[in-house]
């Protein structure tokens, strides 16, 4: 067996630190073992899989998600994976891709470990483990640290069975591990092989592939290849058969004489109890009616042909079904004693058997096509009613020739939606679909929307970048799509040298949003951010680029003269009671705290006049300082802290003697003003301004809204966790503006003037 072989290899410290906090979070966490959400009224969005980078770093699947919906995710073996959204209280669930098995479930972040599983996953979100819904727009995130070693091989045991006269059956073994993208198939008439290049007839997630509509002995070709990741595809494999000649010699005779019309009662009727192998009968058959042929010697192979016995309907061993479609009249009804076509003068019992085929089978309507490149098109229907039980099959010709009842299709799915793929670039495609019912009746063909490819594609590069936040630590950047939504999202690269990336250079990180959050910034710092389309493995636009310059870091103290207490301090409770994280503590000291999520935190020492500083694990970024007691609100900020003490806002050490500092949880984000605390003291410039506005708090700014002079809201930051803040105003008309400034203990309203 060959073995194709491709590794990843990206790591991340930081999202280690992150990953971890995200664990010691989850054991604090309440565990529900029957909340189980898969109630999915909003349907799937994006509408395309998402293939998480592993890049180590959250990645956005859309900041757009409603609770109610879910995502499509390729997972691949053995990776854990963190799901996340921006809504605290959000309750998620991952199932299998057809979303009846319950994979994990709890309160955002959950984790999970694929183990041996691959290939797609449901992502659903829901307001709570009630699994209310609501269409308030939250951040759905997903992240993984790094890509597994992808093993990809080659299909084993080709083989052709059920061959027929019109049709035949290709199967194979399954691979193991499961190529992620399925197996693309090629079927010819000519005995040239498929190149790497050469656009596959079809791809599918199974291992058997139904050809119809083929032509009494003839040879024809197939081959298949896995296809794993993107790009990485094996070789093809191939094997060839021939079909059966048929059983419609000229020198058979008719018995009985008579015509026989069956009752379409769903039972057996005898046509005759004295046929013998090389005979046929005629029967009047109806239109859209499944027709059951049967002979009382189980070993006999039959025939159905038109009324002249040159064209063959079907051929098979009994029972032999055949849906009669849009046929009406007489056709032949041949038994043989084997597919070699002979005779035999034994008696035997010739049944038939007739009943509507499609009374409950529905096909969609409303056939339509979005999302049209050079490739590729994304087809899309009404779900009808009833909904088939084995899903949908699919057509798709560059010949306006509508398919027959027996035509193989190109696609099957279960979803009311599906990605053509292996188109050609300007070409006219005529689409069909069809529902497939429990009882395995199919309904007939519904021809959808006719569409071209596109020509001479080039795939667009995003336009417009802007910034819609800036502060020192963090930024949120945001472009448009230039008319055409990319198939595989957008590739960010991110420096602080204004060099810019080369086709070839890897991306920093993978988006399936126009919107990008970059975190972990160094105030005032230079950075250049560009960004790309990735319309397909092959096809990506060029690089656009965008400068901006992070803020200045807020005021605070990390000098220190030791660290106390030593040990990681991690607070027992979040009930609302101090906690004494240790007795002997000196100015200019620190210990380290560890913090949940979206909490409420006040920092105290027992001297009153100490000056407290709150940072990162690396004291590289400041969150908040203050005077004792200093009340904090943890945000999404999932890690270890620095909790600093000094003498005073001067840094200074003196007082040195030891203090008792205490840690104070609590589920209580919007406090009213707390003892200590002072006014909230911002400024707004320039004020008149145009572009951007920066707004400067003496205290963490948590929102940022802008409303016009007649109350209608505008503009909302959320999470901004900074003093420091320039926002982009550019889309805002000339006029006067209220600005409503929120922190963690109090809100103020400034009016700003747009020139």
């Amino acid at each position: 067996m060959k073995q194709f072989n491709r590794n990843f290899f990206q790591f991340s410290s930081k999202s280690l630190s992150f990953v971890k906090g995200i664990l010691i979070f989850l054991l604090f966490q309440p565990y529900f073992t029957i909340a189980q959400c898969t109630n999915a009224p909003y349907g799937v969005a994006p509408i395309l899989n998402v293939t998480p980078a592993c890049t180590g770093s959250l990645q956005t699947i859309t900041s757009q998600a409603k609770a109610g919906e879910y995502s499509n995710v390729i997972v691949f073996p053995n990776i854990e994976y963190t799901f996340s959204s921006s809504r605290v209280f959000d309750y998620i669930t991952i199932t299998s891709a057809d979303g009846n098995t319950i994979l994990a479930h709890g309160i955002t972040p959950i984790s999970w470990d694929s183990n041996n599983y691959s290939g797609i996953i449901r992502y659903y979100l829901h307001n709570n483990s009630s699994c209310q819904i609501d269409t308030t727009p939250r951040t759905k995130n997903i992240l993984c640290n790094s890509f597994p070693q992808i093993l990809c091989y080659e299909p084993q045991n080709l083989q052709v069975g059920n061959i027929d006269t019109n049709s035949a059956l290709f199967y194979w073994n399954e691979v193991d591990p499961l190529p992620g993208q399925g197996y693309h198939y090629y079927f010819s008439e000519v005995d040239t092989p498929p190149t790497a290049s050469t656009i596959p007839t079809g791809v599918i997630a199974g291992t058997a592939v139904s050809f119809g509509d083929l032509q009494p002995n003839t040879t024809y070709y197939c081959w298949v290849r896995s296809s794993c990741f993107f790009d990485l595809q094996t070789d093809w494999v191939g094997i060839n058969f021939t079909t059966s000649a048929g059983c419609n010699p000229s020198g058979n005779t008719l018995f009985p004489s008579a015509t026989f019309t069956p009752n379409c009662s769903g039972n057996d009727q005898v046509i005759t109890n004295s046929a013998r192998a090389g005979q046929y009968s005629n029967v009047s058959i109806t239109s859209n009616r499944l027709y059951t042929f049967r002979s009382s010697n189980t070993n006999d192979h039959l025939t159905i042909t038109n009324s002249s016995g040159t064209v063959i309907y079907k051929t098979g061993p009994t029972p032999l079904n055949w849906l009669s479609g849009s046929n009406s009249g007489t056709i032949r009804y041949y038994i043989h004693k084997n597919n070699n076509c002979e005779a035999e003068a034994v008696n035997r019992t010739r049944y038939i058997k007739c009943s509507v085929s499609n009374q409950s089978c529905v096909s969609p309507n409303s056939i339509s096509v979005t999302d049209i490149t050079n490739q590729q098109a994304t087809l899309f229907w009404n779900i009808p009613t009833p909904q088939p039980g084995e899903g949908y099959e699919i057509y798709r010709s560059t010949n306006s020739t509508p398919p027959s009842l027996f035509s193989q299709p190109i696609f099957t799915t279960n979803e009311s939606v599906i990605t053509l793929t292996g188109l050609n670039s300007n070409a006219t495609y005529y689409t069909w679909v069809r529902g497939v019912c429990d009882n395995g009746n199919k309904a007939s063909w519904t021809q959808g929307q006719t569409f071209t490819t596109l020509s001479n594609y080039s795939c667009p590069s995003p336009t417009v970048i802007q910034a819609d936040i800036i502060s020192s630590y963090h930024a949120k950047l945001s472009w448009n799509t230039n008319g055409i939504s990319p198939h595989q999202g957008f590739e960010y690269y991110l420096s602080t040298t204004n060099n810019a990336p080369g086709s070839s250079t890897p991306a920093t990180g993978l988006l399936n949003d126009t919107v990008l959050f970059l975190n972990n910034l160094t105030p005032n710092t230079n950075y250049y951010v560009w960004v790309r389309s990735v319309c397909s493995a092959t096809s990506k636009s060029s690089w656009i680029a965008f400068p901006f310059t992070t803020n200045t870091a807020p005021f605070g103290c990390t000098t220190h003269l030791n660290v106390t207490p030593q040990s990681l301090y991690f607070p027992t409770n979040c009930d609302g009671n101090e906690y004494v994280m240790t007795t002997t503590a000196n100015s200019a000291s620190y210990g380290k705290v560890r913090i949940l999520p979206n909490k409420h935190y006040t920092f105290r020492s027992t001297v009153n006049s100490d000056f407290i500083t709150i940072t990162n694990e690396n004291g590289t970024i400041i969150y908040k300082s203050g005077p004792t007691p200093l009340h904090w609100n943890s945000s999404n900020v999932v890690e270890t802290i620095r909790f600093y003490n000094h003498t005073n806002s001067a840094c200074s050490n003196a007082n040195n003697f030891n203090r008792t500092k205490t840690v104070k949880c609590d589920d209580d984000l919007f406090l009213s003003l707390p003892e200590n605390s002072v006014p909230l003291e911002t400024i707004v410039y320039p004020n008149p301004g145009g572009t951007s506005v920066v707004i400067e708090s003496n205290e963490v700014i948590q929102t940022i809204e802008l409303f016009n002079l007649l109350g209608q809201q505008v503009k909302s930051f959320k999470n901004v966790n900074d003093l420091n803040v320039s926002i982009n105003t550019s889309s805002l008309q000339i006029g006067t503006y209220l600005i409503k400034i929120t922190s963690e203990t109090s809100q103020k309203t400034l009016k700003w003037i747009k020139i």
